[in-house]
């Protein structure tokens, strides 16, 4: 891995959005937590992450996102289907929707699928904050996903 890059993981939660910055040892480079928009509709919530990503990563040392979000995602890790926490969320395309603000590739993953590779890869005994875990996997998830993909 480049050693120059790092990994950008946002998590979206019913109260709040993460966006952290992690080199690829795992090491917190930066971290902004934000009240979700009130109501929680996805185009707020995209102009949420938009606008606040770049105060995370303003000298685009990250070129891939992975989000972190309640709800069944489609197979392609662009699409929220359906939320049960975030109700109004049907067929969000919100991969499509972040690209071409944020000028970074997108992969979307289920919260659980997150917490799945922190089992499995014992991440829970890192050093790593317990509130920023599904931030990392996210960023994890999403280089697994683009590592062929990146400069």
């Amino acid at each position: 891995m480049d050693k120059k890059r790092q990994l950008l993981g946002v998590e979206i939660g019913t109260e709040i959005i993460r966006l952290c910055r992690f080199d690829y040892s795992g090491q917190l480079d930066l971290n902004v937590q934000l009240n979700i928009p009130k109501p929680a509709m996805p185009g707020a919530v995209t102009v949420a992450i938009c606008e606040n990503l770049l105060t995370v990563d303003p000298d685009f040392r990250a070129n891939l996102v992975g989000v972190s979000l309640p709800g069944k995602v489609d197979s392609t890790g662009r699409i929220l289907k359906s939320s049960t926490q975030l109700t109004e969320w049907i067929d969000v395309p919100l991969a499509d929707w972040l690209e071409p603000r944020i000028s970074r590739r997108v992969n979307l993953i289920n919260s659980i699928r997150c917490l799945q590779l922190l089992e499995r890869t014992h991440i829970y005994d890192s050093n790593i904050k317990k509130e920023l875990l599904a931030c990392f996997a996210a960023a994890l998830l999403a280089y697994e996903k683009f590592a062929n993909f990146m400069d």
